[in-house]
């Protein structure tokens, strides 16, 4: 029964999960595009700014809505929820950074990151941050 209980919590929540990731992933690729080509700042840089703002959107979503979990403090939960994905910024960058290295445009790089880190992120969060 333990394997069907955690089968029924991912089906739960995984959905929710990844509609407000894809609303994060959007306000992160915009702002990754508007500071990279009317600002003008260099695509890694402007990678990172908006991968914390995807990150501020993503968790006040998953908090309130997906996960519901207020049993801990919001300071707790932010800064695993920051730990995790300060880990995922990383890799981020790096992907991107190899990908443009051979071509690829860096959006098309940015989403190709963003579908390698997502899953990472959902049981990290599921398990750690809000411990459902």
């Amino acid at each position: 029964m333990i394997l069907g209980n955690k089968f029924y919590k991912t089906k739960k929540f995984l959905p929710k999960y990844a509609l407000f990731s894809t609303l994060a992933m959007t306000v992160d690729i915009s702002i990754l595009f508007s500071l990279t080509q009317y600002v003008h700042i260099n695509y890694l840089i402007s990678a990172t700014i908006s991968y914390i703002c995807g990150l501020i959107v993503s968790f006040i979503l998953q908090r309130n809505i997906t996960f519901k979990n207020y049993k801990d403090k919001i300071y707790k939960q932010f800064s695993k929820y920051f730990l995790f994905w300060s880990t995922g910024l990383l890799l981020n960058i790096s992907i991107i950074g190899i990908l443009v290295s051979f071509g690829l445009w860096y959006i098309f790089a940015r989403l190709i990151s963003g579908a390698i880190i997502f899953f990472w992120g959902y049981f990290l969060n599921k398990r750690f941050t809000f411990k459902v």
